[in-house]
C-alpha cells in the first residue's frame, strides 16, 4: 500500500496541479493518509473540493452528452428536445460558478505532512 501511496504522491507533485484528476487524487490521498479526521480547516477545504469536483463531473456530463447528440444529428434535425439539456447545463454551470473554491495548497501541505510522517517522502523515486 505505501508503494501505491508513493507512487500517487510522486504523481501529484511532480507538475500535475491542475484539472480534475488532479483534485480526485488529492482527495483520495487525504483519505488514505488521515489516520481519523482531519483537522477543522482541512475538513472544511475538503468540503468545497468535495463540492467542486462532484459539480465540475456533472456539468462535464452534460457538456459530454450535448457534444455527443450535435455531432450524430444533422443541424436541420435538430430539435426543441435539446432545450431540456441546455438548461440542465446551464442550471450545472451556475452551480459550478457558485462553488467556492478550495485551498488546495493547504490540503497539498496537509498530505504532504502526513506522508512525511509515514515516512512515504523519502521513497520517493529519485530517493529510492
Amino acid at each position: 500500500m505505501d508503494s501505491i501511496l508513493t507512487d500517487q504522491i510522486e504523481w501529484l507533485i511532480s507538475g500535475n496541479m491542475e484539472g480534475l484528476r488532479f483534485k480526485r487524487q488529492l482527495l483520495l490521498l487525504t483519505g488514505c493518509l488521515a489516520d481519523g479526521a482531519p483537522p477543522e480547516n482541512i475538513g472544511e477545504e475538503l468540503s468545497r473540493l468535495t463540492r467542486r469536483i462532484a459539480s465540475e463531473e456533472v456539468f462535464h456530463a452534460l457538456l459530454d452528452s450535448l457534444n455527443a447528440y450535435i455531432r450524430n444529428k444533422d443541424k436541420e434535425q435538430m430539435s426543441l428536445d435539446m432545450s431540456a439539456l441546455i438548461a440542465q447545463l446551464e442550471a450545472s454551470r451556475e452551480e459550478l460558478k457558485q462553488c467556492e473554491p478550495a485551498n488546495t495548497t493547504l490540503i497539498l501541505c496537509w498530505v504532504l505532512g502526513k506522508a512525511k510522517e509515514r515516512k512515504l517522502l523519502g521513497k520517493i523515486r529519485g530517493q529510492r
